[in-house]
């Protein structure tokens, strides 16, 4: 089932994942509705996230590392002021590759625990893939 925002909002839940001070703007969402998967806006979506070694070649894993890692962030709309947040901290080295193409470093995370992953053009247009990483 669809929420409705109307006004700025902080998100602590989306799908069952639970997000902290994730401020999304009214503007991120496509009429003003957050679907019940992964889009905030229609013209940027998130189809894929591979993790990655530093050199961006897929390490094959499930899950990425506590410490930090690689990600690859497939999809479509990214624009060269596009931001990466893993959970509710924003990804260091951001690289636009094209319009279907981030990379990214991710922050430290917490082992044991599933991180959302947003892509803010600098539009303000926003997707979000819920659940999309696992630390360990």
């Amino acid at each position: 089932m669809a929420r409705k925002f109307d006004v700025d909002t902080v998100v602590t839940d989306i799908v069952g994942t639970k997000i902290t001070s994730a401020s999304i703007p009214v503007a991120a969402f496509a009429g003003g509705t957050l679907p019940g998967q992964s889009l905030l806006s229609t013209s940027v979506r998130i189809t894929g996230i591979t993790i990655t070694h530093a050199n961006y070649q897929p390490t094959g894993t499930a899950n990425i590392s506590a410490t930090g890692g690689y990600v690859v962030i497939a999809g479509s709309g990214f624009n060269p002021g596009s931001t990466v947040i893993v959970g509710n901290t924003v990804a260091a080295a951001v690289s636009y590759i094209g319009a279907t193409e981030l990379r990214a470093q991710t922050p430290v995370l917490v082992s044991g625990q599933r991180y959302p992953v947003y892509v803010v053009n600098s539009d303000g247009a926003t997707a979000i893939r819920p659940s999309a990483l696992a630390a360990q």
